[in-house]
């Protein structure tokens, strides 16, 4: 038969325990008690220099487990979503109908509807460029009508900002301008290439996605 401590032994084997630097966990899981008691007895323990040292590791080591566990947790979830969703997964192009209505409702979200002409304005490279590829795809685009207008600051360097964005949306370097910004005294940042407004000149084109943003909202309403 084992030896089985009363329950003053099992506190005083908390506190030493507590003291070489064991976390409320470990002295739960040897003690075999619940945390709640751990806790309480480890409460206001004095912890050795090396206990300390060891704790310092423990915790350490802990937030790592936890944070690898974590992970793997959230890449199981995203699996699991990217095997569930069905959308685009089979298509490798979409259809003109398909680049009017995407288009529309990326223009519902960040174009300009005060103006006569289709306006998109963005910093984020990726947003322009997929806004300028649909926009052909989806329409016959006149090319003689596209303008582009860039906001920059005055340490960006000119002439690589605009080869820059004429490669993101198209738009022949000789047709983009340039608009100089105020400077507003914040630090400037190092990845930032300004902000880029893409112009196309046909307020036909802009009357049809107006359009499309309208039956867009009513077949969602009804």
């Amino acid at each position: 038969m084992g030896f089985i401590m009363s329950k003053p032994e099992i506190k005083q084997k908390a506190i030493r325990l507590r003291g070489s630097g064991c976390s409320v966990k470990q002295i739960a899981k040897l003690l075999g008690v619940s945390q709640s008691s751990a806790s309480l007895w480890a409460r206001g323990v004095e912890i050795s220099e090396a206990g300390r040292e060891k704790l310092k590791h423990s915790q350490i080591n802990g937030r790592e487990k936890a944070g690898e566990t974590n992970t793997r947790r959230r890449l199981a979830r995203e699996r699991e979503v990217e095997s569930d969703c069905t959308v685009l997964r089979v298509k490798s192009k979409i259809s003109r109908n398909e680049a009017k209505l995407f288009l529309s409702l990326l223009y519902w979200g960040e174009g300009s509807k005060t103006t006569n002409r289709v306006v998109m304005m963005n910093s984020d490279p990726e947003m322009i460029k997929t806004f300028a590829n649909l926009l052909r795809k989806g329409f016959q685009v006149d090319e003689r009508k596209v303008r582009g207008l860039l906001h920059l600051h005055s340490y960006h360097d000119r002439k690589k900002m605009i080869n820059f964005w004429s490669a993101c949306s198209g738009v022949e370097k000789s047709k983009i301008a340039i608009y100089n910004k105020q400077e507003s005294g914040i630090t400037k940042k190092p990845d930032y290439k300004g902000c880029f407004a893409f112009r196309y000149g046909d307020v036909l084109t802009l009357h049809e996605i107006m359009l499309i943003i309208e039956r867009f909202k009513k077949a969602v309403y009804n």
